[in-house]
């Protein structure tokens, strides 16, 4: 059912709520973290405004007691349909130093899931939905450690510190492609980023995907494959 800020699934003692901005172009769809039963859970508040949302943890990311749950569910039963990577914890989309941010393809066929820190990404998974099925995952931060390995070797000579990933979605498209853009960083030491994009090949339940282009990415370079994220209000 809906409430004041999201929608909520509810099976006996058993809470899902939807994140904020996680919901397939369609409806069908949404990302769900499960509220604990330790009564860590309250109603968001800030500077004395309440909007109706829930958070188990702290506005800064921080979270005492066992990781909570994430699930994609279909919204028109509240059907459990995969317990996804990450652990975000509450309604709103992005905390202070925690983000979700979930692109889906036009047609709701695909779902890339990221789940950003302060300094990186800790899950970024591709996902094909069909028919209430959800296929294994892809994962864009294991390819993008991959394809940048060679850069970071010959860096590492010179700092000696270890890069962190980031990952960051352009676009998820109906003709089976993803594009996005890998950010390998040093904390305030040195930085590089490289564009990719990906065909994504579904097999029954099994995802796969082919890299199709790379490129290295110059100083405020936007262009095709380096192209930022579009803004989200």
């Amino acid at each position: 059912m809906a409430e004041t800020y999201t929608t909520v699934c509810r099976d006996g003692a058993r809470e899902l709520r939807i994140i904020r901005d996680t919901v397939s172009p369609s409806g069908a769809y949404g990302v769900a973290w499960e509220v604990p039963t330790d009564g860590t859970a309250q109603e968001w508040e800030r500077n004395g405004e309440h909007d109706g949302s829930k958070l188990a943890g702290e506005y800064d990311g921080a979270r005492r007691g066992a990781p909570i749950k994430n699930f994609l569910v279909r919204l028109s039963d509240g059907k459990l349909l995969r317990r996804l990577a990450g652990d975000h914890m509450g309604d709103h989309p992005f905390y202070n130093q925690r983000e979700i941010v979930v692109t889906w393809s036009p047609d709701g066929r695909y779902v890339a899931i990221l789940h950003q820190t302060k300094w990186t990404t800790n899950v970024a998974d591709v996902h094909f939905v069909s028919e209430g099925a959800v296929s294994n995952t892809v994962s864009l931060r294991s390819i993008c450690r991959n394809i940048t390995s060679a850069e970071v070797k010959k860096r590492q000579r010179k700092i000696h510190d270890e890069y962190l990933v980031g990952v960051n979605v352009s676009s998820v498209g109906n003709d089976d492609t993803i594009t996005a853009k890998c950010t390998m960083e040093a904390p305030k030491r040195d930085n590089f980023e490289m564009g990719i994009r990906l065909r994504l090949m579904p097999r029954g339940g099994d995802l796969k995907a082919e890299l199709l282009i790379t490129r290295m990415c110059g100083d405020d370079d936007e262009r095709d494959i380096c192209a930022n994220p579009p803004s989200r209000d």
